[in-house]
């Protein structure tokens, strides 16, 4: 799940300046570990809401420009739903729910860009999340990865002007 990708995918030396921005791993492996077990929503929630929280005030502590975030993690997106898929179909669900989950956290995003392209952003991102049909269970046909990165370029287009 995409809540881990810091703590399992990011190298150590990566980590440490995550660390240095607060992030509490502990609450992201609490969260996954829970969501594993398939409680109901309402018994995660609390969880949830603190490892957004700490999200939250990471991205305070490290400042940084939201399109540029935004155009990041279109290019993670990429990378993580090319390997999710093979032969039209999904090959590693981990990936899949990775690429998904940074879809959300882009539009986390979207929300603080200025008024000027907030809304066809947000319109955008909208369009490309509606290209993980059941997510984040992984269908049977999955999105084709072309699609995909073709969304992820137009979004990066929208942040360029």
């Amino acid at each position: 799940m995409y809540l881990l990708h810091p703590v399992s995918e990011t190298h150590q030396s990566e980590r440490k300046g995550l660390d240095a921005l607060g992030f509490e791993a502990s609450l992201f492996e609490t969260v996954s570990k829970a969501l594993k077990q398939g409680p109901a929503a309402s018994e995660v929630e609390p969880q949830l809401l603190a490892a957004e929280a700490n999200l939250d005030a990471m991205a305070q502590k490290a400042g940084g420009d939201p399109a540029d975030i935004i155009a990041f993690l279109m290019d993670t997106i990429d990378e993580e739903y090319a390997i999710a898929i093979r032969d039209g179909i999904v090959s590693d669900p981990g990936e899949y729910q990775d690429a998904f989950g940074f879809a959300h956290v882009a539009k986390h995003h979207a929300n603080s860009l200025t008024p000027n392209n907030r809304d066809a952003v947000l319109k955008e991102i909208d369009a490309l999340i509606a290209l993980w049909p059941d997510a984040p269970t992984a269908p049977d046909t999955p999105t084709a990865v072309e699609k995909v990165k073709a969304k992820t370029s137009t979004l990066r287009a929208l942040l360029s002007n």
